[in-house]
């Protein structure tokens, strides 16, 4: 009996438990949202900064977003306030921080590259059964890879979060978006809080 499809199938549940396992390594309870809008303001005379926004992931997300019917998180900085918005049909909840009392401010990025390495090795190795004998499981196993690389494309995630003086963390956590066209990155992230440390030291010096 040929067992190759059945280790194909447990290799493809490997490769979702480590993406699985990356969610957790920004060590943050936040919920993952899927990245709609980053922007920042490159007019120094406006008072807005920054821009983020996010919906739950999938299809039905975005249609309830569109609709003005489901769950949404923005975060939105001007020179003075930090404001955090999350919106669903239940209603609404503001956080609002002035920058004078945020104390610090941080971002991460996180690849999963493990996903990635099995991805590739699964790629030649069925390069490899192709070339031999094993024509159906190296084409399968190149079709494992392939979701692979798709997995670890949209498994990328930042994280953008501040604290404030009295020990208070607010922030969010971002993966890219496939059907508004959204990447992460994290320089990104970077200029975000650069930017919001920027202001924090301005009102703090004041």
């Amino acid at each position: 009996m040929d067992y190759s499809y059945l280790i194909g199938l447990l290799v493809l549940v490997l490769i979702f438990a480590f993406a699985k396992k990356g969610n957790n390594s920004l060590n943050s309870p936040m919920t993952t949202l899927v990245l709609t809008k980053f922007q920042m303001m490159e007019n120094e005379d406006s008072d807005e900064l920054l821009y983020i926004s996010g919906r739950q992931s999938g299809l039905i997300g975005w249609l309830l977003v569109k609709l003005g019917l489901g769950a949404e998180t923005t975060i939105q900085v001007n020179k003075k306030e930090l404001l955090i918005k999350s919106s669903s049909l239940s209603g609404e909840f503001h956080s609002i921080m002035t920058l004078k009392n945020i104390a610090s401010s941080h971002c991460g990025f996180y690849k999963p590259i493990l996903t990635l390495i099995l991805a590739i090795l699964f790629v030649i190795s069925g390069i490899f059964l192709m070339i031999g004998s094993s024509v159906g499981f190296g084409i399968f196993l190149i079709i494992l890879g392939l979701i692979g690389f798709v997995v670890y494309y949209f498994k990328k995630m930042i994280r953008i979060m501040v604290q404030t003086k009295g020990g208070g963390i607010f922030g969010m956590c971002f993966t890219p978006s496939f059907i508004e066209g959204i990447n992460v990155d994290i320089e990104k992230a970077r200029a975000a809080v650069d930017l919001i440390n920027k202001y924090m030291l301005t009102e703090q010096q004041k």
